[in-house]
């Protein structure tokens, strides 16, 4: 597959948000309506990407809500129509040869979705061994070339995203492109240069969780109550056995003491 050929696949996608918006405002031409394409790589540490490609439209009216309502029943019940799956099966194919790698689509699925003020309609799969694993390090973007070190995806245009979000626990070494909040974020419109955009993921050693320490008063208490026991104890066998009591003991180390009436009237 020559490298315009798979250009033009990826081109016929970015376009697609423009088509679907005609359709919402051929039934409101009152209002422009526009869009926002959002694409999202959802990377897996077993190599594998969740794609998902959601275009968005502001409802403003209740027309366009109207007119979205009746687009998304088409578009799940016929997704095809209208966000094709072929520009991605054959970009599977051109990758799978340049990497060497088996890859593969699975899991295809279309939804819909409508908020306050906006609708979404979005294709969903899996992309087989998108990224390549080594050790702790994942490299990703050479899924994206094709012949002679070119990518297939060229361009991002006005209001579209290209959104790659790195597994759990894994960091960027090096990136095309800028690291926010976990994820290489590009905002459109933009060009992307061969071999872009790519990225050099790191997986950190996993945190050992530190024991949370033992409150000290509880082991404070504990001896208190042992040091108090032993000396009830203590104090019991001696008054059982020897007779003994603390004034004796006090009166035999202070024999002083018994001189004075108070000490022997509260001892």
């Amino acid at each position: 597959m020559s490298i315009q050929l798979a250009r033009c696949f990826f081109i016929s996608i970015i376009l697609l948000s423009a088509i679907c918006g005609n359709s919402i405002a051929q039934e409101d031409l009152s209002n422009e309506s526009y869009d926002i394409t959002i694409i999202k790589i959802a990377l897996s540490p077993t190599g594998e990407a969740i794609w998902t490609v959601e275009l968005k439209f502001p409802l403003n009216t209740p027309l366009e809500v109207q007119s979205f309502n009746r687009l998304s029943a088409d578009f799940e019940s016929n997704g095809q129509s209208l966000i094709s799956l072929t520009p991605f099966t054959n970009a599977v194919t051109v990758a799978s040869i340049e990497t060497e790698r088996d890859m593969q689509l699975k899991e295809v699925s279309y939804s819909s979705s409508m908020s306050d003020d906006h609708g979404s309609l979005s294709l969903s799969f899996i992309w087989t061994n998108f990224t390549h694993t080594h050790a702790n390090t994942m490299n990703v973007g050479d899924a994206f070339s094709v012949e002679s070190g070119q990518a297939w995806m060229p361009i991002l245009l006005e209001n579209q995203e290209l959104i790659i979000e790195f597994p759990p626990n894994y960091v960027a070494q090096s990136s095309s492109h800028s690291i926010y909040n976990g994820t290489l974020h590009v905002i459109g419109p933009t060009k992307f240069s061969p071999g872009e955009p790519s990225a050099t993921l790191i997986e950190l050693p996993p945190e050992t969780p530190t024991p949370a320490p033992k409150p000290i008063f509880l082991s404070l208490t504990f001896i208190i109550a042992i040091l108090l026991s032993l000396s009830i104890g203590l104090f019991w066998i001696l008054k059982r056995n020897f007779n003994w009591s603390i004034s004796s003991a006090l009166f035999s180390i202070f024999p002083n003491a018994s001189r004075y009436p108070i000490l022997r009237k509260y001892a």
